[in-house]
């Protein structure tokens, strides 16, 4: 766990030598990172504990409890109420939950009055909870009673909790409340997405079919189910602005063509001289001069390897469309860059903040993860995701569209891209017997389209010996296929989020359990967009598990500190039962 304590620049020196001195006594072990407040730097951190706290027994106690709960990732430490504002403004992601000492000074020096730190705290983090601690022990002494009594009635008038300072010192106790707290929040979070999808469905439920486009007027876009009529009717709105967009959808479901039809139909598409550029974040490197230097170019020695002046991106596609795909890879650095380059359309080469460039370029951003849980785990700047999301287009999942099965299938067998590239041949004509054909339909693709059209290849390639007809046998063998093998970076991109959804149900469900079994984990898992909140175990195993194993044993060998409830938990992912 990441602890970090900042402080002004004359208190770090005698805290952090307070702290090394009152470790010992705790019993604690670990680095304990002392900083002074930078004001030209942001500070980004992910599923964190925010404590705003002045005596170092204090905080370090807070820290115990924290690391006792299992609830964070990280710890952030400040010391005075003019740090934590600094702090506060140049905070781009919210915490889990902020502990706030009502009294911080001494009545050697003069106490700082806490309850506008309060109202600032909320103003900047309104979904967060912050938890109070006094410690004053009578109410005469008026320096200290009159303002707890105060922050008291405006903690009880807004429904957060108030501990008395000197009761956490008992670390369990402290902890559980920590448990408890993070339980609530992530029990918010979930109610909030449930309403505002609830919100739209309602908005989508109330329009008549008869008022839905039927075709998106493109051949790459297929399907006739409601939920992508929806979609065709989103992209026909977008088809005279030149905003921002952000396209959410899960992995393989389509982002890609989706952006490449905002930009044709667009003003800038492609019957007019404007160019249209893919660029897959996900492929960055963890190098930000590169980065940087890929989007805004740079001048010759900006960094070790710049050995000539070079254009980037921005300059290159001017008056052109840009695809960012997987937003969420971009560095906060570059986010920040980009924010500045969306406000006025001007950019630095990097390396050089003299001259100034201008570009003239129609941004479209998509990702497979959840924007929210993106910049709580410090990975999207705030500020950016809502400078992106001008018009934001939501892709149904394949499980949603489960009609357009047939249809895609038809469209993919006749695909000649698809047959040339994968077959040798694009005059090959397929055909699919009906037992295969309603075996495909009724298979769960959490992979989406992407995944249909990979079993789809195989199915073919199985076929050529049996007069390139599909039958159920090479429908079957096709999907099965993908229990085993070899992990591939594209599928092991999905099951990152799979992986990231156990571990959440562990930290709401099961955060004080020793060991948590798979059938444990299954009612949780199901989606609440279907209702299936009972699905069965060897369902599970099927279709979300067997499929996922070989991915889920590289992503556990490779990345063993990012799911530590998984491990803690005893839980074993790559067991699992054949479906009956």
């Amino acid at each position: 766990m990441k602890i970090t304590v900042v402080t002004n620049e004359e208190s770090r020196e005698p805290l952090f030598e307070e702290i090394t001195r009152l470790k010992e006594s705790l019993g604690m072990e670990g680095e304990i990172e002392v900083l002074s407040i930078t004001k030209n730097k942001a500070w980004n951190f992910r599923n964190y504990l925010f404590a705003i706290e002045d005596e170092a027994s204090d905080f370090l106690s807070i820290v115990k409890s924290a690391k006792e709960s299992g609830a964070f990732d990280e710890i952030l430490i400040c010391d005075t109420v003019t740090v934590a504002k600094d702090l506060i403004s140049l905070q781009s992601t919210s915490p889990y939950l902020i502990t706030l000492d009502f009294l911080l000074g001494s009545v050697n020096t003069f106490y700082e009055d806490t309850s506008s730190l309060y109202q600032l705290l909320k103003l900047k983090f309104p979904k967060t909870e912050i938890v109070g601690f006094t410690n004053y022990e009578s109410s005469d002494d008026e320096i200290i009673g009159n303002q707890a009594q105060k922050l008291i009635s405006l903690f009880i008038r807004n429904g957060e909790s108030v501990y008395d300072k000197f009761s956490f010192r008992v670390h369990a106790t402290l902890a559980n409340v920590f448990r408890d707290k993070i339980r609530l929040l992530l029990s918010r979070r979930r109610q909030d997405e449930m309403e505002i999808e609830n919100e739209k469905l309602r908005d989508d439920i109330s329009i008549p079919d008869a008022d839905l486009p039927v075709s998106s007027g493109k051949d790459y876009l297929v399907g006739h189910s409601r939920s992508m009529r929806l979609l065709y009717k989103d992209l026909k709105e977008l088809k005279y602005v030149e905003s921002n967009v952000l396209i959410l959808g899960e992995s393989g479901s389509g982002k890609d063509p989706v952006a490449r039809a905002i930009y044709e139909d667009s003003p800038r598409g492609k019957d007019s001289v404007c160019e249209y550029y893919e660029i897959n974040c996900g492929e960055f490197s963890t190098d930000s001069n590169s980065v940087l230097s890929r989007l805004f170019g740079h001048v010759k020695g900006a960094y070790t390897g710049a050995d000539d002046d070079k254009r980037g991106i921005l300059e290159i596609a001017d008056n052109g469309t840009i695809f960012f795909d997987e937003v969420g890879n971009i560095p906060i650095i570059a986010q920040e860059k980009l924010l500045t380059y969306l406000d006025d359309g001007e950019f630095y080469r990097w390396g050089n903040d003299e001259k100034k460039y201008k570009s003239d370029v129609r941004l479209i951003f998509a990702t497979n993860g959840n924007p929210d849980t993106l910049i709580n785990q410090g990975k999207l700047k705030f500020d950016f995701y809502q400078r992106i999301n001008t018009f934001e287009i939501r892709i149904p999942s394949l499980s949603q569209r489960k009609d357009d099965i047939p249809i895609l299938i038809n469209y993919i067998l006749n695909d000649k891209v698809t047959l040339k590239k994968h077959l040798g041949s694009e005059k090959i004509k397929f055909t699919v017997d009906e037992a295969a054909l309603l075996f495909l339909k009724d298979h769960n693709y959490s992979g989406n389209v992407r995944q249909l059209k990979n079993v789809l290849i195989r199915a073919m390639a199985y076929a050529r010996s049996n007069n390139d007809r599909i039958t159920i046998v090479h429908a079957t063998k096709a999907i099965n296929v993908e229990g085993g093998g070899m992990a591939k970076p594209e599928d092991c991109k999905e099951v990152w989020s799979f992986l990231e959804k156990i571990e959440e149900i562990i930290r709401t469900n099961f955060l004080s359990y020793s060991k948590v079994d798979i059938q444990d984990i299954v009612p949780y898992f199901a989606s609440t967009k279907t209702n299936k909140l009972n699905i069965a175990r060897p369902y599970f195993s099927k279709y979300e598990l067997i499929p996922r194993k070989a991915c889920i044993k590289k992503l556990l060998e490779e990345n063993s500190g990012e799911w530590p409830l998984i491990r803690a938990k005893k839980i074993n992912l790559l067991a699992g039962e054949k479906g009956k």
